[in-house]
Formats: structure tokens, C-alpha cells, sequence
């Protein structure tokens, strides 16, 4: 963990430390970690919301929230006046590789996916980092149907691949999200693609204990109750 004081009190979710030195020197919110990542992506990542928003607080005193930040929190009217100032910032990556249609995606943000979406955000776009995800796989990350939905209707390949091979219906597949299965299926998702282990979409709901979304993967018909009654 990055030695920084500041640092590792947002990633800890120290908030009382954090106020007191954002209290010392507001100019601490712009800190970023080894990788570039700042502090506001960073207590994200850490799953620290309120963390996310206390120095995103400071930093719109000071230099502002960059496309990254805004798309990840939400601030869609910022993340629009960001975008009318400079359209190349809808490709932009951030420091750790990803978009900001990425971010808007994994956290949720769907008026800010759709404002990117407007803007020509591309959706078939990998990660510049190991994990190889597309924003379709960081919106079936998020369970967010509706994102989902934007992002095919603007053309997400749903069989596209990230790290290990793995597409969105093994992942919609292993956490049970029959909606969002039937969804990418819909859309031309392919249940007998094999990540790099061989293993498909139906294997996977199987080994995560989804047997039925598994039969259905499998293209197996769900058995008929009995006239008499469960036995």
C-alpha cells in the first residue's frame, strides 16, 4: 500500500484524518498515487463513496474534477461542460487505462453514460491494462440492465472478450443474473463460447450453484412440475 498519509487514509476510509489534512492543506486532494490514479478514483476503488465525495469537495475549490471523476461520481453536468470544452476527452484514458464510459459504467452512472454515448464514446473499446474489460463487462460487473441496454443499442459487441477470454454472459452467467442473461442473449451473445480454462456461460452458472440458468444456457427445458404436486 502506497506509503502516502493521505493515501492510505482514503483507502482506509479514515475520514476523520482525511478532514484534518484536507483541513491543512486543501491542495492534499490532488494527490495521486504512484500510478497517477487520483485520490477520488482511488477511494472508489476502495469502495468509499463518502470518502469520494469529501475530497471531490476540496478539489472543486482547487483544479476541479477531471472527465474521469466526474464520470465515475456522476456529475453529469459537469462531465457534459468537460466534454463541450474539449471533445477528445470522450477517448481519453485515465492513468490505470480505462475510459470514462468505462467508469460511468462500473459505478453506475447512467446519465453519464448516455451523455458520453451521445458524444461518440466508442463502446467497443478495451481496457489499456491487464484486465483487456470493455464497458459492456464493467456495466454486467455493476448488475446495470439498463446501462446495459444503452450499450447494445449503441452497438457493444456482446461477445467480446476481456482478460482470460471471459465475455459478459459468463459474467452475467457465474452471479445468477438471469435478466441480464436473457438480455445479451437477446443480442446475439453466443452461450457456447469458452473462456481460455473452456469453460461457457452454462458452466459457469453451474459452478457458482445457478443450476437452472445453467439448464437454460445448456438449452435444456426446465422440467414440468408433476399434476400431483412436488414430491
Amino acid at each position: 500500500m502506497d506509503a502516502n498519509p493521505i493515501i492510505k487514509a482514503v483507502q482506509g476510509g479514515e475520514v476523520e484524518d482525511v478532514e484534518a489534512l484536507l483541513s491543512s492543506d486543501e491542495r492534499l486532494a490532488e494527490t495521486r498515487n504512484e500510478n497517477g490514479v487520483s485520490l477520488v478514483l482511488l477511494a472508489l476503488y476502495h469502495r468509499q463513496p463518502g470518502m469520494a465525495q469529501l475530497v471531490a469537495q476540496a478539489l472543486v475549490t482547487n483544479r476541479g474534477l477531471d472527465v474521469f471523476e466526474c464520470a465515475a461520481l456522476g456529475r453529469s453536468e459537469t462531465l457534459v461542460a468537460l466534454l463541450e470544452d474539449d471533445p477528445g476527452l470522450v477517448a481519453a484514458r485515465s492513468p490505470d487505462g480505462f475510459t470514462a464510459l468505462h467508469l460511468a459504467c462500473f459505478f453506475a452512472q447512467t446519465e453519464c453514460v448516455r451523455a458520453l454515448l451521445r458524444r461518440g464514446a466508442q463502446t467497443n473499446v478495451a481496457a489499456s491494462n491487464p484486465t483487456a474489460v470493455h464497458p459492456l463487462h464493467s456495466a454486467v460487473a455493476a448488475h446495470q440492465q439498463k446501462i446495459v441496454q444503452s450499450l447494445l443499442d449503441a452497438g457493444a459487441d456482446p461477445n467480446a472478450r476481456q482478460q482470460g477470454d471471459f465475455t459478459a454472459l459468463h459474467a452475467a452467467a457465474h452471479s445468477g443474473q438471469a435478466s441480464l442473461v436473457d438480455l445479451l442473449l437477446s443480442h446475439g451473445a453466443d452461450p457456447c463460447l469458452e473462456d481460455k480454462d473452456g469453460v461457457t456461460a452454462a458452466g459457469h452458472a453451474r459452478q457458482a450453484g445457478h443450476a437452472a440458468l445453467a439448464d437454460q444456457l445448456d438449452g435444456r427445458p426446465e422440467p414440468s412440475p408433476s399434476p400431483d404436486g412436488p414430491r
